[in-house]
């Protein structure tokens, strides 16, 4: 007997994984699952997108022996695709906001850049659950700052553009 290697997949995919052969392997319930299905992963995190398709079969035959299985019938991801392009993209929006409330004043790399990241991951968690943010820059670059609101309808025009590739890896997952 050998180890085929047909997926590597990453770490928060695979605990999602187990997660879902934990819940459906479970055989203390009635609601077990009885037959094959396919299932669908989706894991956005912060640097990478993927969709894993599975199989599961509590009943595949193998050899005359009767047991649970799972396959991985199609694994797609964008590497470059996740929380930290949408912070790159708010911070960027915020620093265009900045320079053109203070005209003339630059912002640079380093410790104002940081500073506009960070403000940038506070702005998106803040419009998960609601309409409008305010952003506040105090002392950014020398004595300039902003303060500025920003709403969801913002973010989502300025993210409009990556709607076909978060979509892309399900879509390349359920052709499999």
């Amino acid at each position: 007997m050998y180890l085929q290697v047909t997926f590597i997949v990453r770490v928060r995919l695979f605990i999602a994984i187990l997660l879902v052969l934990a819940a459906l392997f479970k055989t203390t319930t009635s609601n077990d699952l009885t037959e094959a299905a396919n299932f669908i992963i989706y894991d956005s995190g912060s640097g990478g997108t993927s969709a894993a398709l599975l199989k599961i079969d509590p009943k595949k035959s193998i050899d005359g022996v009767t047991a649970k299985s799972m396959e991985i019938i199609g694994l797609e991801s964008d590497s470059g695709l996740g929380g930290d392009l949408i912070d790159e993209r708010i911070a960027s929006l915020l620093i265009s906001k900045f320079e053109s409330i203070n005209a003339g004043v630059k912002v640079t790399s380093g410790k104002p850049r940081n500073k506009v990241l960070i403000e940038a991951a506070r702005i998106k968690k803040i419009l998960n659950a609601n309409d409008k943010a305010m952003a506040s820059l105090e002392d950014l670059v020398e004595d300039y700052g902003m303060n500025s609101s920003i709403s969801r309808d913002d973010i989502d025009a300025l993210l409009s553009d990556l709607t076909p590739r978060f979509i892309a890896p399900l879509e390349k997952s359920l052709s499999k």
